[in-house]
């Protein structure tokens, strides 16, 4: 399974004509900016920042930013809702880094799939537990594996 950002220039050109479609809204994940997240669908990606828990002045560290979770909804606010409670590696990335980022869009359901797959194979973002989408092939009948392995 592999995490962090992809590395085909082709993969982010298609990211970036996509999300180009849509508003973009930021909202602290904190239970006080719930209100203005919509009852819509919508595609979101909670994105954190070490500058909360970098200790000196390390310039580098205090600009890093990234992507930690990518998910859809037919309910933003009510995900939204369930993520500021917390569970999983969600919570832990806020017990590591305190305030997370939450960026959505409302955006049709019949293409969440599509754009939450885009932003899981772009980003590889780590607190998705499955961030590789998997094709199975044709089945094989059990009587032609036999007869190959003799």
């Amino acid at each position: 399974m592999r995490y962090g950002w992809n590395l085909d220039p082709e993969r982010w050109h298609d990211l970036e004509r996509t999300i180009s479609k849509y508003k973009w809204t930021r909202a602290y994940l904190e239970r006080d900016f719930a209100t203005s997240v919509p009852e819509e669908s919508g595609i979101y990606v909670i994105c954190a920042s070490t500058s909360n828990i970098v200790a000196n002045n390390n310039r580098l560290l205090k600009q890093a930013y990234n992507a930690i979770y990518a998910g859809q909804s037919t309910n933003l606010r009510r995900r939204f809702g369930s993520h500021v409670r917390g569970y999983g590696e969600v919570k832990r990335a806020k017990n590591t880094f305190g305030q997370l980022d939450f960026w959505f869009s409302t955006i049709e359901k019949p293409f969440l799939s599509d754009v939450e797959q885009l932003f899981i194979d772009t980003f590889g973002p780590p607190a998705n537990e499955k961030n590789v989408k998997v094709h199975i092939g044709n089945p094989i009948p059990a009587g032609r594996i036999l007869r190959e392995n003799k």
